[in-house]
């Protein structure tokens, strides 16, 4: 049998080369005070760490590599593990305040979407890699995420050095915020606090109706089938069907709530491509198709941080709900977990009413330090809730001292 990557169509396979760069530390633009440890075959660590995904045919591990190959940016974003086995050789970019981290912080992982209370907030939105570190951990992956997408839209190096200042600046401001009204973070962040591209995702989620959205999703009582949305076998639904009825045990609604209608794959996002992901249409409160509910189940496997802390969790999809009620208390009436084929899966309510910041469209300082700002503020809330907020603060020191720490990773990597 060929190697794994010899398997792969040629731009997919174009990530060796790209790798193969990136295994030199003289490729990179090393300033003077920071040395890149890479003690690693990067191509090898990733086909080691996917060699799994690719030989299950529920995942979409291919496209996954393909994504990575496009741009910096996808690479970054779906290399996560990799990221984390880089950044555990720098001690100095730890910190001895660890605290719940968000795990995977960029500029794509918030959105504006309606909560179980009834309001419509701009918050954090994946927690798939949540896991307890180093607080710094998730602010340098934030700053890399910064630094790759004022590439992508030309920035100066000047204009980038100035909106990851900003980051900080406004991450260390909002954390003494809420020392002084600690109350608020059991409010939901509404537009007013994120003026913006935020604030504009809020309006935009709140225009979205529910039944649209539901036809948008479903045909004939069944799931619409397009290029991301794919039907499967009936060995599958079976197995789905069986998955949902062990979560169906744990709930109050009443019996035929969670009976299965359709069951489809979903391709959706670029990390977890290389996961199972399924969409399943259930009956809801009545016979009606007007009232059927849109769930997702996500397998979940081990934090990409987790390897390089004292972290060991035996149900990841377990670790992963808890990530989403610490976060965002009032995130979703059906979240839970599943059991199913040796996986753990996540099960979540599709949400109908979510908008995203285009983050390639904020093509002026002004909009995108805006938007840095709200990151700025969910960054905030999430560390806020460890209740270390006071440490981390005296560990940070100041905004300026912070960014001097961390900054010479984030452009070196």
């Amino acid at each position: 049998m060929k190697p794994l990557f010899d398997r792969l169509p040629l731009r997919q396979g174009l990530i060796v080369l790209f790798l193969a760069m990136c295994h030199t530390p003289a490729a990179l633009a090393v300033p003077p005070d920071v040395t890149l440890a890479y003690s690693r075959d990067a191509a090898e660590f990733l086909k080691r760490h996917h060699a799994g995904a690719f030989r299950n045919k529920g995942t979409f591990t291919a496209r996954k590599f393909g994504l990575m190959s496009d741009s910096a940016i996808g690479f970054f974003r779906g290399s996560a593990p990799l990221f984390y086995r880089d950044i555990s050789e720098h001690p100095s970019l730890a910190s001895g305040i660890t605290i719940p981290l968000i795990g995977d912080l960029h500029l794509e992982n918030a959105s504006a979407f309606a909560l179980a209370n009834g309001l419509t907030t701009f918050d954090l939105d994946d927690f798939d890699e949540a896991v307890t570190g180093p607080y710094t951990w998730d602010v340098v992956r934030m700053l890399v995420s910064v630094r790759l997408f004022a590439q992508e839209v030309n920035f100066s190096k000047a204009t980038t050095d100035r909106l990851v200042a900003r980051f900080i600046s406004s991450y260390v401001s909002r954390l003494n915020g809420l020392r002084q009204a600690p109350a608020s973070l059991k409010a939901s962040v509404l537009p007013a606090a994120i003026p913006g591209p935020a604030a504009e995702a809020i309006q935009k989620a709140k225009k979205r109706r529910i039944a649209e959205q539901r036809r948008r999703w479903t045909k004939g009582g069944k799931l619409a089938a397009n290029n991301k949305v794919i039907p499967v076998d009936l060995g599958t639904l079976k197995g789905i069907a069986s998955s949902l009825n062990a979560y169906a045990l744990r709930r109050n609604e009443p019996p035929g709530f969670f009976r299965v209608k359709d069951v489809a794959r979903r391709m959706a996002g670029l990390a977890s491509l290389s996961r199972q992901r399924y969409l399943v249409l259930v009956e809801g409160p009545t016979a009606s198709a007007q009232d059927d509910l849109l769930l997702e189940l996500k397998e979940q496997g081990p934090a990409a941080a987790a390897p390089y802390l004292e972290e060991s969790r035996s149900n990841h999809a377990e670790r992963v709900r808890r990530a989403w009620q610490y976060f965002v208390p009032e995130s979703d009436p059906y979240l839970g977990t599943a059991p199913g084929g040796g996986a753990d899966f996540l099960v979540r309510s599709l949400p109908l009413q979510r908008a995203n910041v285009n983050v390639e469209s904020l093509r002026t300082e002004t909009r995108f330090s805006q938007y840095l700002d709200a990151l700025a503020l969910m960054t905030a809330r999430a560390h806020a809730r460890s209740g270390r907020l006071e440490e981390i603060l005296k560990d940070a020191v100041s905004a300026q001292a912070l960014t001097k720490r961390l900054n010479g990773f984030s452009v070196a990597y």
